[in-house]
């Protein structure tokens, strides 16, 4: 290619500035009427929220002058219920006192019924200790009968220490031990 021929054809392209120029009005305009847009909704929310403002003020001074009555009924109905159980709580230790009063005079009752049952002389007073006395003796008895006993085994004991022999402890020789002592042969 030619340079002249490269030359010929960048002049035959119309020029592109009208556009360009189209375009950035257009997106001017575009621009202008987003901003637009923007303050007339931020105008609408303003004044919307305005609004609600001045309604949730209203609403709060209602609100509160209903809390206030509530309270006051409230208040009203708390020093009565307050009165009723100061009047309760009398009646309640009255009545508690008077309960004790009455298990006071039944405790007594009880307690000197009980007093004149132990005076009887009953088969189990007399039962118990019989029986107890009999053991005693009884046991008293056959530790008595046993002392003879023990006296002999104590005596065979000493005969056997004293019978000691050096030779090796064997069953024969324990047995032997034991015939001697008891007046047996060797």
């Amino acid at each position: 290619m030619d340079k002249q021929e490269f030359s010929n054809s960048s002049g035959d392209m119309p020029p592109t500035s009208n556009g360009v120029r189209d375009v950035l009005e257009s997106l001017r305009t575009i621009f202008v009427a987003a901003i637009a847009l923007l303050i007339s909704i931020a105008e609408w929310v303003s004044h919307r929220f305005t609004k609600w403002q001045a309604n949730a003020a209203e609403q709060a001074r209602t609100l509160e002058a209903i809390r206030l009555e509530e309270q006051s009924i409230l208040d009203q109905q708390r020093r009565k219920e307050e009165q009723s159980i100061r009047t309760e709580r009398r009646k309640a230790e009255e009545e508690a006192k008077i309960a004790a009063e009455r298990r006071e005079e039944e405790r007594t009752i009880r307690e000197d019924e009980r007093k004149a049952k132990e005076r009887q002389l009953s088969p189990r007073k007399i039962i118990y200790p019989t029986l107890s006395a009999i053991s005693t003796v009884a046991l008293i008895i056959g530790v008595a009968q046993l002392a003879p006993i023990a006296k002999w085994t104590k005596s065979q004991n000493e005969c056997i220490a004293k019978t000691y022999t050096n030779e090796a402890n064997s069953p024969i020789d324990f047995a032997n031990k034991v015939m001697r002592c008891n007046g047996g042969h060797d």
